[in-house]
């Protein structure tokens, strides 16, 4: 809020940020499976739902503080804000099992092998399971990133509706996390995984053909609903290969360091296709191929 360098939004929203939410979303995501069986899917739904009124709430909220209050109190309150949830947060999230003694570097009970499950390469689901998310994070925000800047430049130019897309597409979201994982319990995770991974790319070509206000509102409502479920069920897909629950942390934060790698290209990859093309088809083929082909890497489970 008082950054006036580009050092200081760099340390700032890029590093601590960074470190903070990944802090707070892989131990959180990791508790909730242990408290779960019959209803795993709809119950880390309902968790990732947050991410959703998040998303959908704070772009709104911005923009009307910062017109009220300008930048700097607009990103104080909306810390706050954040700060006030995640201490409900740590008072209310608690592992299902009791810890065990307090482990150290000093006494040799912490080494790299807390950090890193070698077994886990040696399992080929887990290894089918990184590359699909890889592919899958190198086109997801290719369609979030350049959602407005399309629609602006096809039919929706001046018009008031295009500040709101990326808000509008957030907020389908929200149902779209619920209702597949919902079925994902009743049909099996896998399949629903595969198809919603399927229907996001299909949707993202689906955006090739959009000109007019109403084609990209509804790319944003389908993006949204689609890319909603595939965010929710990604983590699903882990607890149904890992026996051991205790280390799904562990493996969660092995797999976000590249989900980390490909969200840090991809977004550069389609922005230098845009430059160099001058079109945004080339981006619309590098997310919805990248998705399809996220799909037929997880199919290789069955």
């Amino acid at each position: 809020s008082v950054g006036s360098q580009y050092w200081h939004i760099l340390l700032a929203q890029g590093i601590c940020l960074g470190l903070g939410t990944c802090c707070i979303s892989i131990p959180s995501m990791a508790v909730v499976p242990l408290y779960f069986k019959k209803r795993r899917a709809f119950a880390m739904a309902l968790a990732c739902t947050g991410s959703g009124f998040g998303s959908t709430s704070y772009p709104l909220m911005f923009n009307a503080l910062r017109a009220r209050l300008g930048f700097g109190w607009a990103v104080r309150i909306m810390g706050f804000v954040c700060l006030g949830f995640n201490l409900f947060a740590l008072i209310a999230i608690r592992p299902r099992a009791k810890p065990g003694p307090r482990r150290t570097w000093q006494n040799g009970g912490l080494s790299w092998r807390s950090f890193i499950d070698t077994a886990a390469f040696k399992e080929r689901t887990y290894l089918i399971y990184c590359v699909g998310v890889f592919f899958n994070n190198l086109a997801f925000f290719g369609p979030s990133y350049f959602l407005q800047s399309y629609a602006l430049s096809h039919g929706m130019s001046g018009h008031h509706l295009a500040a709101y897309l990326l808000s509008i597409a957030n907020s389908s979201s929200i149902p779209g996390r619920i209702i597949p994982s919902y079925l994902a319990d009743k049909v099996g995770v896998l399949d629903t995984f595969i198809f919603v991974s399927a229907m996001s790319g299909a949707i993202v070509f689906y955006w090739t053909s959009v000109v007019n206000v109403a084609g990209n509102v509804s790319f944003a409502v389908l993006w949204g609903f689609w890319s909603g479920g595939v965010v929710a069920l990604m983590n699903v897909v882990l607890t149904t290969i890992t026996a051991d629950l205790s280390r799904l942390g562990t493996r969660l934060g092995m797999v976000s360091i590249l989900k980390g790698v490909a969200s840090l290209v991809g977004p550069p990859i389609s922005g230098a296709i845009l430059s160099t093309t001058g079109s945004y088809l080339g981006v619309q083929l590098f997310s919805g191929f990248g998705m399809i082909l996220t799909a037929e890497v997880v199919v290789g489970f069955l």
